[in-house]
């Protein structure tokens, strides 16, 4: 499980819960950037090989898909979501997600990851976001194995 030390006290049911943010702009054909947020400049930067606060990379899998790779392993996935924001002030390409086989890769001691599709606005088909679109995304973890 993660070897960090967390913020106490989310007030869930669920023990060791962890919530995990990043930022994401995506180039031509969804390339992903995670992005690392400069509090002084209040702007965002590329984040380094290493990652940014829990996330080491996102990676393209395919068209709409990819993975979230984690810097450290957990148990469980209990929830994700998503904010777009559009380059141009219209409505976003990809408006949906969902995850896929959430608990699949989370808890590798080598390669943990959470893998979500985009999906169109009307959610029938994975699409990648326009070039110049940015996400937020969130990951609610379970880093421990009590019940």
């Amino acid at each position: 499980m993660a070897n960090r030390t967390f913020i106490d006290y989310s007030l869930s049911l669920h023990k060791r819960r962890v919530t995990l943010y990043c930022t994401v702009n995506f180039g031509a054909v969804g390339a992903p950037t995670l992005q690392v947020w400069d509090p002084v400049a209040r702007s965002y930067s590329n984040a380094t090989a290493q990652g940014w606060k829990g996330i080491k990379s996102v990676t393209r899998v395919s068209a709409g898909l990819f993975d979230f790779n984690l810097q450290d392993a957990y148990n469980q996935v209990l929830n994700a979501d998503m904010v777009p924001t559009p380059a141009s002030g219209s409505f976003p390409a990809a408006s949906a997600m969902q995850l896929v086989t959430p608990n699949l890769n989370v808890n590798s001691a080598t390669a943990p990851k959470v893998r979500v599709q985009l999906n169109n606005p009307a959610g029938t088909a994975a699409t990648d976001p326009a070039s110049g679109e940015q996400i937020l995304f969130y990951f609610d973890l379970s880093d421990s194995t009590a019940i």
